[in-house]
């Protein structure tokens, strides 16, 4: 099921705001819910009536409180049977992401000691699942989807992501990556927390 967002004021502390409200909701009712939150910005035209568009970087301004932005921001998970968590995440990622945003999906490999490992999703699946949803709600946002096979996943290699966006679950792991980012001569990543 798809929930189109209205977010009449324009802002990403409502949008995020009522989007977990409506992911908290679906959850709530069963985790195996199938609920998009596709957010939708009223567009630029001058008119008597409020129309509504598909969320762009064109509805980032600092006025409504799309600041912090980044260029370039990096987000990882497992992403099996994607619900709504992973979906605030990414929709949390995407709302902060100017231009490209990497997103890391664990690999089978690295996966293979968690508990119930034989029940989860294939790799392509998860994929596929991730970036059918991220570009639901920004198709203007260049995707960088990659495998990925340790904490880090490629971060520490790559000089330009700006931030990465963390759960509380997963927060530990951006003073060590930054650490390994440091270890290479490169800038620290900024953090951004999901709601």
């Amino acid at each position: 099921m798809v929930f189109q967002l209205e977010v009449a004021d324009g802002c990403r502390g409502t949008m995020l705001r009522y989007a977990k409200e409506v992911f908290d909701a679906s959850a709530a009712v069963s985790m195996a819910s199938r609920v998009d939150v596709v957010p939708l910005f009223p567009s630029d035209e001058a008119s008597t009536t409020t129309n509504f568009v598909n969320f762009s970087k064109s509805a980032m301004t600092k006025q409504k409180g799309f600041e912090p932005q980044f260029g370039y921001i990096a987000m990882g998970g497992t992403f099996d049977h994607l619900h709504s968590g992973h979906k605030l995440l990414l929709l949390t990622s995407a709302s902060f992401a100017v231009n490209r945003l990497r997103i890391g999906v664990t690999s089978a490999e690295l996966l293979a000691k968690k508990k119930f490992s034989e029940m989860l999703e294939p790799y392509d699946v998860r994929k596929a699942e991730v970036i059918r949803y991220v570009s639901s709600i920004r198709a203007d946002l260049e995707l960088e989807v990659a495998e990925i096979n340790d904490m880090a996943g490629g971060t520490d290699k790559i000089p330009n992501v700006e931030a990465l966006v963390v759960s509380p679950e997963t927060l530990p792991a951006l003073e060590k990556v930054n650490e390994m980012r440091a270890a290479n001569g490169f800038k620290a990543m900024e953090l951004v927390q999901i709601p």
